[in-house]
Order: structure tokens, then sequence, then C-alpha cells
């Protein structure tokens, strides 16, 4: 709001008016800013030539944004990503370290909503020539605080390679070197619906490995997407099994659970019938991104994520659309 000092004032013109006192705040509602008009107009305001009935110029400017994956489709309880897929969030993308100085800064999203590459650069270049990049928190977006972590510098998957940040299909990626990587979640599952979204890359489709271990007792009752020794994925769940074949092109991978009935799908097809599992295992377990949690030291994934979304509802009605937005992003199959 602001008062003209001239003739054919122009409102986006510096000098052309006096500001008003009360401004209203960005998105208030039209009857604040109405107050705030009527103000100008009184002796509340205190900007001496706006008071009494002058002529007034009124400036309001509407912003539209489209809802991100996690406003169309809510009730998350952990979401990992590269892009920012809920509105509403404010935080970073993930806190990141350089294995020069071992310094940390969190990382944020640039004007697209894409994780703000540059910064990665402009960070770990700083502290010297050749100088690697790797995640200490990926921050969960779902609101439910339940970010992914690892504080053992020598267990944090890497971002950047000393010259560039890690990517794949265009899109940045956490690469876990299959060793010792892995990242710990606060969610605990414990609810026989559940729903998993996850866009992966395998580097090396041999050996015992586990990609998103999402709850798991002592007889690893409940983990997705295991990569066994005869190279296919073993794909586990409450006691049941799918084997799907392994390779090492960069997948959207899909569980959904209602009950004791599962699915799992990748790029948008199943991999085999729905099944049948049995009970959940009782226990108290954290998801893991990379790693078992009950065989520790062991069965780690040599891969690299993009992205990890965990429901604990029933999402199989809204796979099709949940699958076709995290598609659109990274362009993974036709």
């Amino acid at each position: 709001l602001y008062s003209p000092d001239k003739c054919d004032a122009a409102p986006d013109t510096p000098g052309d008016g006096t500001a008003y006192t009360t401004q209203p705040a960005d998105d208030t509602a039209f009857a604040t800013a109405k107050a705030s008009l009527l103000a100008g107009l009184s002796d509340t305001d205190g900007t001496a030539n706006t008071r009494g009935t002058l002529p007034v110029s009124l400036k309001m400017e509407h912003q539209f944004v489209t809802d991100l994956l996690l406003e169309n489709y809510p009730g998350a309880e952990a979401a990992y990503s590269v892009r920012k897929i809920r509105y509403a969030y404010t935080g970073d993308a993930m806190r990141i370290r350089e294995d020069s100085g071992n310094t940390e800064t969190d990382i944020g999203f640039d004007s697209n909503g894409d994780l703000d590459t540059a910064a990665i650069k402009s960070f770990c270049d700083a502290a010297g020539t050749g100088v690697n990049g790797y995640v200490v928190t990926w921050y969960d977006q779902s609101g439910n605080g339940n970010d992914a972590t690892q504080s053992t510098t020598t267990n944090q998957p890497q971002i950047y390679n000393g010259s560039s940040v890690i990517t794949e299909g265009s899109r940045p990626t956490i690469d876990f070197d299959g060793t010792n990587d892995f990242l710990d979640s606060s969610l605990i599952v414990s609810t026989t619906d559940i729903a998993c979204a996850s866009v992966q890359k395998w580097d090396n489709v041999s050996g015992g490995s586990l990609s998103i271990v999402v709850s798991e007792g002592i007889n690893q009752q409940l983990y997705l997407m295991f990569n066994n020794s005869a190279n296919n994925w073993l794909l586990y769940y409450k006691g049941s099994t799918q084997n799907a074949t392994a390779d090492t092109n960069q997948n959207l991978l899909g569980f959904y659970s209602s009950g004791s009935s599962a699915q799992y799908y990748k790029n948008g097809a199943t991999l085999g019938s729905a099944f049948t599992a049995g009970a959940l295992n009782s226990g108290s377990y954290n998801v893991r991104i990379g790693a078992s949690i009950y065989y520790a030291g062991g069965l780690e994934a040599d891969m690299n994520c993009q992205e990890l979304i965990i429901w604990e509802s029933d999402q199989l009605s809204n796979r099709t659309g949940i699958e076709s937005d995290i598609n659109a992003y990274y362009s993974i199959y036709s």
C-alpha cells in the first residue's frame, strides 16, 4: 500500500509514492489488507501524507502454486528426495560434509525445487581441490521429523566426487558404496498397511545386499528390494517372497500392502501376481537405507538412491498417480 506523490504514479516505480506504515503481510486475507488500507487513511497509520481522503493505489499480487507429490498424496510417514516433494516443507534437502576439514553444511533447494547442486559444488570446492562430499543427513520432508542420518564419517554415502555432483539420469543422486554406507531413519513401521516408492540404481547386482529395510525383526520379517547371490531381487515381506530379474538400470520400485496382501511394482508394471504374506514379526526396528539392521556390518547395497517415500497406509489405489509423478520428474520409463 502506498500514497501517490505525483500524477500517474506507477506502483512499481521507486519514488512515485510513499509506502504506508501499516503494510499487510504477504498472502494475508483480503479483510486484513482492507484494514491496513483504512488505517492509512486515518491518524493511526503514522504516515503523514496518507492521512485523510487522498488518492490511494492498492496493488495486490496473487501467487499460484502447483501442488507437489505429498500434497496430492498426503500422509507419508517419511519422505526423502533430491527434489522438493511437499510445498509446505520449508526445510533443507540434506546436510553434507566435505572430507578435507570435515566441516558440514545444510543444502536446500533451488528456485525450481531441485537440489541446490551449485551450493554443494561451492561448499566442497571452497574446501580445496578434489574434495569429496558425503551425506550426513537426508531430511524428511513429510513433516514428521524422521530424518535419515549417519554420524560415522566412513559410513556416509557420497554426493560429490571431487569435481561435480554425482548424477543419475541427469538428476543428482546419493551413492552407497556397497561396503559400509547406510542411513538410519527414526521411523519405526508398525502397521500391516504400508506403501513404499523408491528411485534407485544398482551398480552391482551380484552378492547379497539390502537396499531399503523398512522394518526388521530377528528373522528379518520385513525388507524390500533385496538382491541375492542368484543375481535377482528377492523381495521379502512378512515371510513371503517374490523374485525379479536384477539389472543395473535406474528403476522406480514400488511396494504396496494392505492387510495380508502385498504387491511389488517395477517401472509401473507388476512383478508377478499379488501374494499373501504371514504375520508381521514383533520388534521395534527403524527404517534403514542401504544395509541390513539386524546383521550389523553386512548386506550393504552397492547402489544410488534419489527418492524414497514411505506411507503407513494402503496406497494401492493411488499407485498410478504416485508413480506417474515420480516418473515425470526422473524420466525413468516411457
